[in-house]
């Protein structure tokens, strides 16, 4: 079986809350066959923390860099973790299936009332 190389990089957010996930692999699985698609998961706990992954998307192994915007806000206080693995749709799970890339997290963001100026003056 062959060996994927994943890297998962969190890059600006598509929106306010949300992540855009991009990874790569070995281009070479892809043009012999050997990936279908990729599965990306998510827990809605950090990525220390006790939790269940779950399928969120399942992309096309077509382009040589994936990406996938996540549509979910984050809720303020809250972290979500992902992972993805490449699939191979032609053989029967689990042996059509990679093992999963790293793990990355995104915290979602504390909004606050600003604080109100003082020291206005006149003269």
């Amino acid at each position: 079986m062959r060996k994927l190389l994943f890297l998962i990089l969190l890059l600006p957010l598509p929106a306010f809350g949300q992540a855009t996930l991009t990874w790569s692999y070995q281009t070479a699985d892809v043009v012999a066959g050997g990936v279908t698609h990729f599965t990306m998961e998510r827990k809605n706990v950090a990525c220390a923390a006790t939790g269940t992954f779950a399928e969120v998307a399942k992309i096309t192994a077509n382009p040589l860099t994936l990406t996938y915007n996540d549509p979910t806000t984050i809720p303020a206080g809250s972290t979500f973790c992902w992972r993805v693995a490449a699939v191979n749709a032609n053989l029967p799970l689990p042996g059509g299936m990679s093992g999963y890339s790293n793990t990355v997290e995104k915290a979602g963001v504390v909004t606050a009332k600003p604080i109100a100026p003082s020291g206005l003056t006149v003269k």
